[in-house]
């Protein structure tokens, strides 16, 4: 049977292409497999990142007790370091007073027993001391502090040269003065010069 479209062409229906309809229907599809793939991706790469932060705090965990111990140790150094300093301060404030007394005896001019009379007599580490660069610039570990008379200026003179004279002593002269009797009133100050052990018992007395 033949069929005869009568209607004119404008109001005919027009037949589509086949391959639209193909496009809109592989067009979702693809859209959809494009965002399920990303959604895909987008989950394992955060997978591995929490796989990771987890790896991470369990290495953590597993160091936290080598940080704790290192923290501990670091302390306990720097307490022994105080420590070590406060012996050492200690230590350099420590002197064998009786030798240094009898070094200061020694050189005392023999003659000046019965010119020289010591009416006080101390002596101070360094340290304690008002100013212990003043002595011509040696640098000392002692001082004495003396007052004391003398029988003349020039028994006087020889007292405190003989101490000036010294390797081991240096001396800065305060003040003198002559009282009413012709004794010579005095006070100085006798640095130990910081020497070593050697030069210290190498020097003879003062004769």
């Amino acid at each position: 049977m033949i069929r005869i479209n009568l209607l004119p062409k404008n109001l005919r229906k027009r037949q589509e292409p086949s391959w639209w309809r193909l496009i809109a229907i592989a067009l979702p599809v693809v859209v959809l497999l494009v965002l399920i793939f990303l959604q895909l991706g987008a989950d394992s790469q955060l997978s591995s990142l929490q796989a990771q932060v987890t790896s991470t705090q369990n290495q953590l965990n597993v160091l936290q007790p080598f940080v704790a111990e290192r923290s501990r140790l670091l302390a306990e150094q720097r307490n022994l370091l105080v420590i070590a300093g406060i012996q050492k301060k200690l230590s350099a404030l420590q002197s064998p007073w009786s030798e240094d007394l009898a070094r200061f005896a020694r050189q005392i001019p023999r003659g000046s027993v019965q010119e020289i009379s010591l009416q006080n007599l101390s002596m101070t580490p360094t340290s304690a001391a008002p100013n212990p660069s003043q002595f011509d610039g040696h640098k000392v570990t002692k001082q004495f502090s003396m007052q004391g008379t003398a029988l003349t200026n020039a028994a006087l003179v020889r007292f405190l040269n003989s101490f000036e004279d010294s390797k081991i002593f240096s001396v800065q002269f305060q003040s003198a003065s002559r009282s009413k009797g012709g004794r010579y009133s005095f006070s100085a100050l006798v640095g130990m010069n910081d020497v070593t052990p050697s030069q210290a018992t190498g020097v003879s007395s003062v004769r």
